[in-house]
Order: structure tokens, then C-alpha cells, then sequence
């Protein structure tokens, strides 16, 4: 499996897994996130119509979920 925006997801894996296993991977884990300088240019989804639309509607969640991790560095096991 290979993450669409954490191109070195493959080494990340690894590391997590030994990190959740209590084992020692070489240096400390981190969770390192910048916004990007040039994010890809789609439109923002549609805001939730409702505050059950905002928690509940897993179709919308997933998009401003992509939209959001399009535009993030992600810098650190994350």
C-alpha cells in the first residue's frame, strides 16, 4: 500500500509498527505537518448543511479529508 501524499509511506510503516511495538527504530517518532506552498488547485468541498451532515455524512467527511491532506507537508511519521 502506498499513500498518495506520504510518498515514503512504505519506511514510515515500519518505523510506526516498531514505534507501537516498543521497539527502538533508530531516532524518535514524530508528527511534522506545514501547509504546502504550491497545494494542488481543486475546489474546496461543499460546507455540511447540517451539524449531522458535519459528523455523520462519511462522504463529505472523506473529501475535506483529501482536500486537507492534499494541501499538508508531511514531514515526520505521521
Amino acid at each position: 500500500m502506498n499513500l498518495q501524499y506520504k510518498p515514503d509511506w512504505e519506511e514510515t510503516q515500519q518505523r510506526l509498527t516498531a514505534w507501537w511495538n516498543h521497539e527502538y527504530f533508530g531516532r524518535c517518532a514524530l508528527a511534522v505537518g506545514a501547509p504546502l506552498d504550491n497545494p494542488p488547485a481543486r475546489p474546496k468541498p461543499r460546507e455540511p448543511e447540517t451539524i449531522e451532515d458535519k459528523w455523520y455524512n462519511l462522504d463529505l467527511i472523506a473529501e475535506w479529508n483529501e482536500y486537507g491532506n492534499g494541501r499538508v507537508f508531511f514531514g515526520g511519521e505521521r
